[in-house]
């Protein structure tokens, strides 16, 4: 199946060749991820960078209901397309080294940035489970997010969770042993391009089949040509026969609009879930973050809100340095 359909094959759980299982976790940064590796893995980590990369890489490890999982803590990235290292980093891993599983870390309280990174990584044939942070922080601004409802839309278990309080944690790693075992069946729903980019896509694919290495999907490195990924195509244009390759790029300069019906197929397909998933504050209803803010911009209210913050770190200072000045003397 290729990663313009709505639906994709069950994805079948591979059995680890040792007793340690690998999960990756991704997300955009801010998400709360590498506060979720921090609860899971405690001091039982390393710290080092990705090979021939100064971008920093963590693994650590932690056992659940008897078994010893592997963590690695991926770069946060906004996609997979090869725009950074970063970006390159996280896919060539889970590509490449095929974790076991992967968690998507999204924040509640903004989902729809969030999903657009779980519409990438949702195609790749590697078992997914999206942990669906920041909860707290949404309901404080007033969002509703429907973790069944996502679950559903998905096709993926979404586990909410509030990774600063540890709530939800057991809950979540239930759930990846869940997976493990088969249940629930994981059956993704992915985004789509229109019908005129979608046949030029199965030309592209069927031009490239016999040449894409084999650590990539075909349907995944046609999808990265036609989007213009630097990484694959400059791979392609080095593995493709001249003629096939002069074929291809003849597609790509003909289609060059193809890049944002890719793009808006996964906007739109981002849309839908959070239209079925998600449930807003009414109009003209302000969230306590919107009224902080409010309030602390304020061009006079924020003044004296200002001038009170610094009198009680003055006064706090003051009265804590008071007695010990006098003990020094």
């Amino acid at each position: 199946m290729t990663c313009h359909t709505p639906t994709q094959e069950r994805i079948e759980i591979r059995t680890p060749d040792s007793a340690t299982r690998t999960i990756a976790l991704a997300g955009q940064p801010n998400m709360g991820k590498s506060t979720l590796f921090n609860l899971l893995t405690g001091l039982n980590q390393h710290v080092g960078n990705w090979p021939g990369k100064t971008v920093e890489q963590r693994q650590g490890m932690f056992n659940h209901a008897g078994t010893e999982y592997r963590l690695v803590d991926l770069p946060g990235t906004y996609s997979l397309t090869a725009n950074s290292p970063e970006e390159v980093i996280a896919r060539e891993y889970i590509l490449r080294e095929k974790p076991d599983l992967v968690v998507a870390v999204v924040s509640a309280a903004n989902l729809e940035r969030s999903l657009y990174l779980v519409s990438e990584l949702i195609c790749l044939p590697v078992p997914m489970v999206v942990a669906l942070n920041m909860i707290d922080v949404a309901k404080q601004e007033g969002v509703q997010v429907d973790a069944g409802v996502l679950q559903a839309t998905l096709g993926v278990p979404v586990m909410p969770i509030v990774a600063t309080k540890a709530s939800g944690v057991q809950d979540l790693l239930n759930e990846v042993e869940r997976v493990f075992q088969g249940v629930p069946a994981l059956n993704p729903r992915l985004p789509e391009v229109n019908d005129e980019h979608r046949q030029v896509l199965d030309q592209l694919t069927e031009l490239i089949r016999s040449y894409v290495p084999v650590i990539y999907p075909v349907d995944w490195a046609a999808t990265k040509l036609l989007e213009g990924d630097s990484e694959i195509t400059a791979q392609m244009k080095a593995l493709l026969p001249a003629e096939r390759w002069n074929d291809a790029h003849a597609i790509l300069l003909k289609h060059e609009d193809a890049m944002l019906s890719i793009a808006s197929g996964r906007y739109e397909w981002v849309e839908r879930i959070i239209l079925t998933a998600v449930k807003r504050p009414r109009l003209g209803q302000i969230g306590l973050t919107d009224r902080l803010d409010r309030w602390a911009t304020h061009p006079v209210i924020g003044l004296f809100i200002l001038a009170g913050i610094l009198g009680m770190v003055f006064g706090v200072t003051f009265t804590l340095g008071a007695p010990l000045q006098a003990w020094l003397d």
